[in-house]
């Protein structure tokens, strides 16, 4: 129920902060006969002035107004402001849960990516590490296969430098093959020759001369020293 007006509020609670008309109209913002036409109540406070007030105090609107008679049309005006002010601070209030809740989720979110990003970063460093090993082993493989075929390649190296050699041998006693050939072809002739009587002393003595020379030849050392 109301017990006071405006007025009388007003000046209760400059005496409580220690406040005259002239300091408490700097702190305000308005002029002095503004003030002191409401401490007298020859003028009703406006809405946004009753804020003030209640600022330049520290105290609510609620407690300045309590126990205060005020018209009926301002009083519902400043009822109006004040549920309106109550539905705008419920409204940034519920916007500061939103908003407390986005940052929730953005912060959950990027705590997703950086273990994704860790993830894939220790995805990358385990590939790399594989491709490497992989790497180092087609290179050991490598130069095995490298020394392999060098070994193969001199060994053959080898092989054909025997069968060259074997092949000039092999000439040499075709060679020497095809002069006994001949020789005994060029002996079967004679003695062809002898069979026949043609010219046959002679070339019976021929050929013990041949034999006798060849006697010789393999003894004429010792025979010698024998004289």
């Amino acid at each position: 129920m109301a017990t006071q007006t405006f007025g009388t509020k007003l000046s209760t609670l400059m005496d409580e902060a220690g406040l005259n008309q002239t300091q408490l109209a700097d702190k305000v913002g308005i002029d002095r006969t503004v003030i002191s036409r409401i401490v007298n109540d020859k003028r009703h406070p406006q809405n946004h002035e009753i804020g003030w007030f209640a600022e330049a105090f520290g105290v609510p609107i609620e407690e300045l107004l309590d126990g205060v008679e005020l018209p009926e049309p301002i009083r519902r005006e400043i009822e109006r402001v004040q549920d309106l002010a109550r539905k705008v601070l419920d409204a940034e209030q519920e916007r500061d849960e939103a908003l407390d809740q986005v940052e929730a989720m953005q912060a959950a979110h990027q705590a997703e990516l950086d273990a994704r990003d860790r993830i894939l970063e220790t995805v990358r460093d385990e590939g790399r590490s594989a491709v490497e090993v992989a790497s180092q082993k087609l290179i050991d493989c490598e130069r095995g296969w490298r020394r392999q075929v060098d070994q193969v390649n001199a060994e053959r190296d080898a092989l054909a430098r025997e069968v060259a050699q074997l092949k000039a041998q092999l000439a040499v006693r075709d060679a020497q093959l095809v002069t006994k050939t001949n020789q005994i072809t060029k002996l079967k002739g004679q003695l062809t020759a002898v069979r026949e009587g043609a010219g046959g002393t002679a070339v019976l003595v021929g050929l013990l001369g041949l034999a006798g020379g060849a006697a010789l030849s393999s003894s004429g050392g010792s025979g010698r020293r024998r004289r």
